[in-house]
């Protein structure tokens, strides 16, 4: 399976929601990449993160350094990013436990759960 923005649209939807409701605007830098890692996470549970990385950049023809750097831009330049995501997650973070692959499989496992419910409550 080959992650496609076209034909796993919904998905995308869905994971760009997430990293909207995060306080991360759609104008930051690393936004798009973001959402893309989240996709393909929410897709491929165990593909390593500098994989996920590699593919976005491929998809985006960008380097992986610069998918990780915008996310790591995103995720530090949004306002009050780790208040919100603690008010969601209902836990206590320090700023060192908010990384891109916290952020990540986060956002992917609340995506892929929205996702599959949407296609199991269609059938």
């Amino acid at each position: 399976m080959e992650y496609n923005k076209v034909m796993y649209g919904g998905l995308r939807a869905i994971s760009e929601r997430r990293v909207i409701r995060s306080g991360i605007k759609p104008n930051h830098i690393g936004f798009e990449y973001l959402t893309d890692c989240v996709t393909v996470k929410a897709l491929f549970p165990d593909m390593p993160l500098t994989a996920i990385y590699t593919r976005v950049g491929e998809l985006r023809g960008v380097s992986k350094t610069t998918v990780s750097d915008g996310i790591y831009y995103a995720i530090c330049h949004s306002a009050r990013f780790r208040e919100n995501l603690e008010q969601k997650e209902h836990i206590t973070l320090l700023d060192c436990d908010v990384y891109a692959g916290f952020v990540i499989s986060r956002f992917a496992i609340e995506a892929r759960r929205e996702y599959f419910e949407e296609d199991f409550k269609a059938e």
